[in-house]
């Protein structure tokens, strides 16, 4: 029955895309070009996978023409009901990892500053219905932030409030975590192993010390993570964690454990820097090691309980890098950071405090009203969660 469930886990997650965090979101910057002109400029920030769906409506065509006319057709401008000009609109590559740029410029009738304009932006909600966009737009030297979904597509270029900003990436932090299955699968895991609240605690702050100092340095750029290793090693944090749940009634002697197990954590802080190394290189060396490694720790129940919200930092530092992806895009001030940090941190800790406690409850509420057994649940599981995890590592190690 394990090998059947873990079997048709498989083949499901075969017919899914392999960079399951991967989630449908886009991003823009407003301002005027001066101060007393009529002329709104934007910058738009997307993904390359984000552009692809585009084919699902429009006609075979390259990336650039697709992002070109999508963009055309979404992004509208308009004062006292009068649609403002769309001057130009260039689109280019904007790195190597995928994101596209586009520039455009519309002009209004009046002042910008007297009488702010309506944007509207319906980009990619016609594909990803679940698509969010963040816009960022600067009024008189003080940036706002505020984001759009398929219920509200337009905003007022106006002062908005500190909380208003604030707001705007707390909800950008949420829906990063809920809206990608592997983190979400990773959370599920956790919580089945932290059977009891003491150590679901430990295990969280643990993983929200390694995921805060990762996020944080790579969106300041100090660290730049090589983000196909990043996503390949958060497959693997959920196979390493289903393993523990499946062993946590055996005994082993504890030194080597404990040992071994910050030898894990040198391994997982390495590879946030593999940006800089050859990958096949780093995982030559690191792989075998760690998986040698979390061999020996996971041998002992008694240990584990002691030592995983200690790994739960490393597990951290590879998420926080991943959770980075959802603001370095971005094209945001470096010397006005505190905000969308803050912002998305909390985000993310509401996010994962959702995704626990939810755990938690269904499984007190099956617990009281049936004769489930948690025990039981997770011999099924565990391997179930591994196989994946697996699979998420070698899939997205091979794209």
């Amino acid at each position: 029955m394990r090998t059947l469930l873990l079997l048709i886990t498989l083949i499901i997650a075969l017919q899914t895309d392999a960079l399951a965090h991967t989630r449908s979101q886009s991003f823009s910057q407003w301002e005027t070009v001066t101060e007393t002109d009529n002329s709104l400029k934007f910058i738009f920030s997307v993904d390359q996978r984000r552009i692809t769906q585009l084919a699902q409506i429009y006609p075979s065509m390259d990336y650039v023409t697709l992002l070109q006319r999508h963009l055309t057709e979404t992004i509208n401008v308009s004062q006292n009901k009068q649609r403002c000009s769309p001057e130009r609109l260039d689109v280019e590559r904007h790195d190597r990892n995928g994101y596209f740029r586009a520039r455009g410029v519309f002009s209004c009738l009046e002042n910008i500053n007297t009488e702010p304009p309506l944007i509207e932006i319906r980009s990619f909600t016609a594909v990803s219905p679940s698509h969010i966009h963040l816009a960022r737009f600067s009024i008189a030297g003080e940036n706002q932030e505020i984001v759009l979904s398929n219920a509200r597509q337009y905003f007022n270029f106006e002062a908005r409030s500190f909380i208003d900003s604030l707001s705007a990436f707390i909800h950008l932090g949420f829906f990063h975590v809920v809206s990608g299955l592997d983190h979400m699968i990773f959370l599920l895991a956790l919580a089945l192993f932290a059977a009891t609240p003491r150590l679901a605690v430990l295990c969280i702050t643990g993983f929200t010390l390694g995921h805060s100092l990762t996020l944080g340095l790579a969106f300041v750029d100090i660290i730049v993570p090589n983000e196909k290793l990043i996503e390949a090693l958060i497959g693997l944090t959920i196979a390493l964690t289903a393993y523990d749940i499946a062993g946590k009634t055996s005994k082993t002697n504890a030194l080597p454990a404990l040992l071994l197990s910050f030898g894990i954590i040198f391994i997982c802080t390495l590879a946030i820097y593999m940006g800089r190394i050859p990958l096949t290189i780093g995982l030559f060396f690191t792989l075998p090691l760690a998986l040698f490694s979390y061999q020996h720790l996971s041998q002992s129940a008694r240990i584990k309980a002691k030592l995983f919200p200690l790994l739960t930092i490393a597990f951290g530092l590879v998420h926080g890098a991943g959770f980075a992806g959802g603001l370095k895009h971005i094209n945001l001030d470096k010397g006005d950071i505190l905000t969308p940090l803050i912002g998305f941190n909390l985000g993310v800790e509401l996010a994962q405090l959702f995704a626990l406690i939810t755990v938690y409850i269904l499984i007190s509420v099956l617990e009281i009203r049936t004769n489930f057994r948690r025990d039981r649940f997770e011999y099924f599981v565990a391997p179930v969660l591994f196989g994946l995890g697996l699979f998420w590592f070698a899939e997205r190690m091979l794209i």
